[in-house]
């Protein structure tokens, strides 16, 4: 997993792709993850959220002072007892039918509140539960793209959250932790060679291909293998034979055809 912060000599262990996730900052003299890193917003997010909290917290504990000075205990002991007094004037009163639906009322209104409070605390857990399961496929997911993609490519600055969501629309967490992808229908999508599950680093060595305009220019296969003669130094060139893997590069003019002789 990124780290947020590194200090000098832990940057410098990194391989070089990876170091250029990193900015330094002159007044530390500390590494910290691009600006363009997604992370930032999650962040934000956990900030807001907890200011939300704190927020709902003070208002409960002003409400929570309103009764700091009643036991629980003595409080419903009692309405136990003021129940069975009215409970006592009704049967003194012949008034036995409607102490009997009174009675039947109030259990099934007791059953009634039992099983909401059951069925609110189920969905709740699987609320939390699935809100973990979410959080935790999406950084383990985002790693995993930043890690496969920066093998050997170079992300053009602010690229790097266009180049994760679509790592996003292709890839899943399944039941195991393991990150897989899937088809539009749910089903496993399969690498090249037809046998085998796309992974994920099969996935990021394809995307310079796919994409070239989200890699700087030495990134992907068409532009490092076409960097022959006649162009000057850091011109990206292809042979014709290429053209059909690099359509939009020649489209938009960064990448060129070297013709034969």
């Amino acid at each position: 997993m990124l780290r947020l912060v590194l200090e000098k000599d832990d940057w410098g262990s990194l391989e070089a792709p990876i170091q250029t996730l990193y900015k330094l900052n002159e007044t530390d003299s500390k590494y910290y993850l691009d600006v363009d890193n997604p992370y930032k917003t999650q962040v934000a997010e956990f900030r807001d959220n907890n200011i939300k909290l704190t927020k709902q917290m003070a208002t409960l504990q002003v409400e929570a002072e309103k009764f700091k000075d009643i036991d629980p205990t003595k409080a419903k002991e009692a309405l136990d007892k003021l129940q069975l007094i009215q409970d006592k004037k009704l049967i003194e009163e012949g008034k036995i039918e409607e102490l009997v639906t009174a009675r039947t009322d109030r259990m099934k209104q007791d059953y009634a509140n039992q099983i909401s409070a059951l069925t609110t605390s189920k969905e709740d857990i699987l609320k939390t539960t699935q809100s973990i399961k979410d959080r935790l496929a999406k950084v383990t997911i985002d790693n995993a793209i930043q890690l496969a993609v920066s093998t050997d490519s170079v992300p053009v600055k602010g690229a790097l959250a266009d180049i994760i969501s679509r790592g996003r629309g292709v890839f899943s967490l399944n039941e195991k932790g393991e990150v897989v992808a899937l088809d539009d229908k749910g089903g496993v999508r399969y690498g090249k060679d037809g046998n085998l599950p796309l992974s994920i680093q099969e996935w990021a060595t394809s995307l310079p291909t796919e994409a070239p305009f989200l890699f700087e220019a030495s990134a992907g296969a068409g532009s490092r293998g076409g960097e022959i003669g006649g162009g000057g130094a850091g011109s990206k060139f292809i042979t014709p034979d290429q053209i059909a893997d690099n359509l939009e590069g020649v489209a938009n003019g960064t990448i060129k055809v070297q013709l034969p002789g």
